[in-house]
């Protein structure tokens, strides 16, 4: 593994995986947000550091965003002048409903 032996971090903030979906054994896919870092001890490669979080709706959400805000979209014009006040709010995440008041 590339990471272990460069020591370059690696970070995807929409990496699609293909996971076990069900007990018949089909996969489906998600949207993780990850990053690997190595760590080492007494400056030797001791493992590699993994945090990994499912982003999938936020992800599914932000497309879809999207294809209502371009042109063309079911909003168009009009979304994308109310969209651009909340923005920041809509693509945190954490705050993704906060938007609507």
């Amino acid at each position: 593994m590339a990471y272990y032996t460069t020591g370059e971090d690696f970070h995807d903030p929409e990496l699609h995986v293909q996971v076990p979906g069900s007990a018949d054994g089909s996969l489906q896919e998600i949207i993780i947000d990850v990053t690997l870092q190595q760590f080492k001890e007494k400056g030797q490669s001791a493992g590699i550091f993994m945090l990994a979080v499912d982003v999938t709706a936020l992800a599914r959400a932000r497309a879809e965003l999207a294809a209502l805000r371009a042109p063309g979209g079911q909003f168009g014009a009009v979304a994308a002048r109310w969209f651009s006040e909340f923005e920041n709010e809509l693509i945190t995440g954490y705050r993704c409903l906060y938007a609507i008041r």
